[in-house]
C-alpha cells in the first residue's frame, strides 16, 4: 500500500524513470528510502517511479523496496528515455525535480547538501551536488569520463559553492558536459516551459543545460562532498550508446550547435571551444583505443 502523504508543501519530487533491471532498481529505491526517509514520510520530498512499459514489470519491486513511500506509474507504451523524462516533468508536484537513475544511489547527505545550495542561491535554475562513481557491484571506481569531468569542472567548486551563468556557464559546457544528470535538481517550471528536446537523444541534458546559459539561468556546483553515487557499468544506457558510437555523433552535432549560438551571443571563447569540442574528441579517441576504464585501488 502506498503511504505517501503531503503534510506540507513538497520541495523536491524525485523521479525514477524505470526500464528493466529490477535488481538494480531495488537497490536504488532502498538507498533512496534510507537517505530521505523522514522527508518522504513528512511529504517534503515526493518519489515516483515511472515505468516506461518495461517488459519486466517493475511494480512489485517498487512496492517491496520503496517502503510504501514511492509511487508507481506505468506508461501505456514505451516512450523512450527523453520523452519519459518529459512525462516525469508533467507529473511533478514540487518546485524542484530530480531524475534519479534506476541504478544510481543517493546518500543520506544528498538532500542536506542540496538544501544548503538552495538556501545560498535560491534563484538558481539547477543545483549540482558532488558525485562519485561506482561499478555494477557498488564498488568505487574511476573512469575516463570521471577524470574528464573532474578536470573541466570549476576548480573552486572543490572548496566552495560556485554559481555559473551566461557566458561563463556556456564556456564550461562548450568544453564538455562536466555534470552528472541523475544527481541534478532542476526548477520544475523551467522544464515545464521548455522540456528536454528528444532530438538530441543522449545529449538532451547537456543541451538543456546550455539552454540555461542562453536564458540567463544559473547552475550551482558544489564538489566538496560526494553525496551521490553514479553507477557506471557496461549495460547502462550511456555506456551502450557510447559503445555503439551513437553518443559521440550526437555530442559533436550539439557542440557545433552551441558554437553557432555562442557566436550569435558574442561569446567568442565559448564558440571557439564548442567548435573544437575537445572532450568529445578525447572521449571518442580513447574509447576506440582502450575502452578508458580504470579502477581505483580501494
Amino acid at each position: 500500500m502506498n503511504r505517501v502523504r503531503e503534510a506540507q508543501p513538497a520541495r523536491l519530487h524525485v523521479f525514477i524513470p524505470g526500464y528493466r533491471n529490477p535488481g538494480l532498481l531495488a537497490e536504488t529505491l532502498e538507498a533512496l528510502v534510507r537517505a530521505m526517509g523522514p522527508e518522504l514520510r513528512e511529504g517534503e520530498v515526493l518519489a515516483t517511479c515511472v515505468d516506461d512499459a518495461s517488459p519486466e514489470p517493475l511494480e512489485p519491486v517498487v512496492h517491496s523496496s520503496g517502503g510504501g513511500w514511492v509511487e508507481y506509474v506505468r506508461n501505456e507504451t514505451n516512450l523512450g528515455i527523453i520523452p519519459n523524462f518529459n512525462r516525469c516533468v508533467s507529473l511533478a508536484r514540487a518546485p524542484l525535480v530530480m531524475f534519479l537513475g534506476a541504478d544510481d544511489l543517493v546518500l543520506p547527505s544528498y538532500w542536506p547538501a542540496a538544501q544548503a545550495m538552495i538556501a545560498r542561491h535560491p534563484d538558481a535554475g539547477v543545483y549540482a551536488p558532488g558525485v562519485a562513481e561506482v561499478d555494477a557491484g557498488g564498488r568505487r571506481r574511476i573512469s575516463l569520463s570521471f577524470l574528464i569531468k573532474r578536470a573541466i569542472s570549476p576548480l573552486l567548486a572543490r572548496f566552495r559553492m560556485v554559481e555559473l551563468s551566461g557566458s561563463r556557464l556556456a564556456l564550461r559546457l562548450a568544453i564538455g558536459d562536466f555534470l552528472y544528470f541523475p544527481a541534478l535538481c532542476w526548477r520544475t517550471e523551467d522544464l515545464q516551459r521548455r522540456p528536454f528536446d528528444p532530438a538530441w537523444s543522449d545529449a538532451a541534458d547537456w543541451h538543456r543545460l546550455f539552454v540555461c546559459a542562453m536564458e540567463g539561468r544559473s547552475v550551482v556546483v558544489d564538489n566538496r562532498t560526494k553525496v551521490f553515487l553514479y553507477r557506471r557499468h557496461a549495460s547502462s544506457a550511456s555506456e551502450v550508446s557510447a559503445g555503439r558510437g551513437v553518443r559521440f555523433g550526437n555530442e559533436r552535432a550539439l557542440s557545433l550547435s552551441m558554437g553557432r549560438l555562442s557566436k550569435e551571443k558574442g561569446w567568442w571563447m565559448a564558440a571557439a571551444m564548442a567548435w573544437l569540442h575537445p572532450t568529445v574528441r578525447l572521449n571518442a579517441w580513447v574509447r576506440r583505443l582502450a575502452g578508458g576504464t580504470f579502477r581505483n585501488g580501494r
